[in-house]
């Protein structure tokens, strides 16, 4: 998918979105994420441009600042 705008537990994000079998992979900014106050193994409602809300719960949240990489299922 790429670059876009995207609503992670409602609130909009600038993220990279990689699409792939069995999930979704996000990296956002790092302070996006410390915004955000969430954890792995919360769900969450993902709204993804021209697309449903699916709620999708977080796997594995790796951070290297300046960038946070989600692992969305």
């Amino acid at each position: 998918m790429g670059s876009a705008t995207i609503h992670l537990n409602g609130y909009p994000v600038e993220a990279f979105v990689l699409e792939r079998a069995g999930g979704v992979r996000v990296e956002v900014d790092h302070d996006d994420w410390v915004r955000l106050r969430l954890a792995e193994g919360r769900k969450v409602p993902l709204r993804l441009p021209g697309r449903a809300d699916p709620w999708v719960t977080i796997s594995r949240v790796t951070e290297i600042p300046p960038f946070a990489l989600l692992e969305l299922r």
